[in-house]
């Protein structure tokens, strides 16, 4: 009987054997197709279609391939389907699985190509429909999740891969090919590393990261990770911790590089004109990430010739991003972004034509997209041909508006206070500034910003100006408000007033200005010669980017000359007559 018992347990065992052999075999390949097209369609709320073959084993491990699988997108996208899998294969260790040990030999994607898409109503097609789920469902799920006492992979890669995203709502569309991946991770409790590849526009991305403790981060926990993307045009870094579960966060050092800013802006599809200026950047500092606040604290920002330090923060819980922060430069060097100004040291021809303003398109409108509040300050800047001293500003962005409050600005020994706005306006931007400036050494200025030599004094400045325009030319060209020059103490070089009004006196028997002039010399003028004034200023009136005035007057102990004429500020020109 025992014999009897025996023979019947190695028959069952037989025949459970032959059930795990020949049971794929004997299953048609539709009843596979089938069963999994179901699966996903319910998941998803998609179609789902193998048209390839289906292939399953199950022993001595578990090993399917699907060939030429397809998702389908939502009603109305741009691609037919959603997602492309030319061939997945998964292999699984099955007797692991009967201590609830995740064994994977490999999983290997092939030839996938995924198609992500925002309408335009702004929904993205990777929003799937619900399928229905019970408490006893959900809990059940939780449960299979916390079985799961290891997980471990062999060969995973992912080769010949693409991702396109297109957002019909703004006309953007990116596209990532040749995408290949490989994961590693011997168990939950050791590191996942990843390293990977892509080609965007022409160009080869290398990506690595890593994950200290794959085990926390897949219950949502938190751990070390780090990550770096190298390419021919730009790096970048992170190493710290992040936070996983439904909130991603990130806490950490990163950094950001490129060798030229301007063949980046290009190889992005957002050229630069001109050809100075937008060389080598490089960023870093201590990043806070989460869904609603990116945070920059000790940032280090180094561009082209300029450096500067700070802090900046990005709160994006409301309807528009706000930016707050704090930055400071030693040397704020703006000439290369301007198209014009003198190299450093290089010496400038006196009378030189000054350059002609630009006619490229202003656009004011990213104005929009953002607020912000920035304290701003510099130690020097340059701008143009002028150099700026110890500057400190107060930046807001609101409504479409940046608003530019000058605390303190040096200027040529004088002191600038004042407010300056730039506004967002249909096809440019709209000028206002009212300042103030005291005490501005005329000589070094004047020198710098008119290309001339001939002129000495200390000097005061009121300025209300508005204007609106498409181009720099433009707002120039629209130019209108007041203006109020004076000057004293000071002298016009390469002209002597005094001899002229002498040799007029002594040729006509008559006094130019009014006063007797000095006749001890009428020889002839040289560079040497200059005229002296105890005073010399004028209020103007300005329209359309000339300023005209009818008050002119000089004053010195020999002559007192008055005037009228104007300042054509959009060519550049003086048109003046003396009395």
């Amino acid at each position: 009987m025992a014999r009897g018992f025996l023979i019947g347990i190695l028959l069952l065992a037989a025949l459970a054997a032959g059930a795990i052999f020949l049971g794929p075999m004997l299953i048609p390949a539709q009843v596979y197709k089938t069963e999994i097209a179901k699966a996903v369609e319910k998941a998803t709320g998609r179609p789902f279609v193998i048209a390839g073959a289906v292939r399953l084993a199950v022993f001595p491990n578990i090993k399917a391939v699907v060939e030429k699988s397809s998702l389908g997108n939502v009603e109305g996208g741009k691609a037919p389907q959603m997602a492309e899998i030319g061939r997945l294969s998964v292999g699984l260790k099955l007797w692991p699985l009967l201590t609830r040990h995740f064994e994977i030999t490999n999983f290997t994607l092939e030839d996938a190509s995924i198609h992500l898409e925002v309408d335009q109503n702004g929904k993205p097609n990777w929003q799937f429909a619900k399928p229905q789920s019970t408490d006893e469902n959900k809990e059940a799920g939780a449960d299979a999740a916390r079985e799961i006492k290891d997980l471990n992979f062999g060969d995973v890669r992912l080769t010949n891969g693409s991702v396109s995203f297109v957002n019909l709502k703004t006309g953007t569309n990116y596209e990532l090919s040749q995408i290949a991946a490989k994961i590693s991770l011997p168990n939950l409790d050791a590191p996942l590393k990843l390293t990977g590849s892509a080609f965007y526009k022409g160009e080869k991305l290398d990506l690595t990261a890593s994950l200290a403790k794959a085990r926390v981060a897949f219950a949502g926990g938190s751990s070390a990770f780090a990550a770096d993307i190298k390419s021919a045009l730009l790096n970048g870094g992170f190493d710290g911790n992040a936070t996983f579960g439904e909130n991603l966060s990130l806490d950490g050092a990163t950094q950001l590089s490129s060798p030229s800013v301007r063949k980046l802006a290009h190889w992005l599809g957002k050229p630069i004109s001109g050809n100075t200026g937008f060389g080598p950047l490089n960023i870093a500092g201590k990043m806070h990430f989460s869904a609603k606040q990116i945070a920059f604290e000790d940032a280090k920002l180094n561009f082209d010739a300029i450096s500067a330090n700070g802090h900046l923060k990005a709160d994006m819980s409301g309807a528009l991003p706000h930016v707050t922060g704090a930055l400071a430069s030693q040397r704020l060097d703006l000439r290369p972004y301007t198209g014009v100004g003198k190299a450093a040291n290089s010496p400038q021809a006196d009378g030189a034509t000054p350059p002609e303003w630009s006619t490229q398109a202003i656009d004011a409108s990213p104005l929009k997209s953002f607020t912000a509040d920035i304290d701003l300050a510099a130690e020097e800047i340059l701008l143009r041909d002028v150099t700026i001293g110890k500057t400190n500003a107060a930046v807001t962005v609101h409504d479409g508006v940046l608003a530019a409050d000058l605390k303190e600005m040096r200027l040529y020994e004088g002191l600038a206070k004042g407010r300056v706005t730039i506004a967002n306006r249909p096809g440019g931007a709209a000028l206002n500034s009212q300042i103030t400036l005291a005490a501005l050494n005329l000589e070094p200025f004047m020198k710098d910003a008119a290309k001339t030599n001939r002129f000495e004094g200390l000097g005061t400045f009121e300025i209300n100006l508005n204007g609106a325009g498409r181009s720099q030319r433009d707002l120039i060209s629209s130019l209108a408000g007041t203006a109020k020059i004076l000057f004293k103490n000071g002298a016009i070089k390469g002209i002597d007033l005094g001899r002229i009004a002498a040799l007029y006196e002594q040729l006509t028997g008559k006094t130019l200005g009014g006063d007797k002039a000095d006749s001890s010399s009428t020889e002839g003028q040289g560079t040497g010669d200059e005229t002296k004034f105890v005073e010399m200023g004028s209020s103007f009136a300005v329209q359309q980017g000339i300023m005209r005035t009818g008050d002119f007057h000089m004053i010195n102990n020999v002559i007192s000359l008055s005037g009228e004429g104007a300042i054509d500020l959009v060519h550049q020109t003086i048109d003046f007559r003396l009395d």
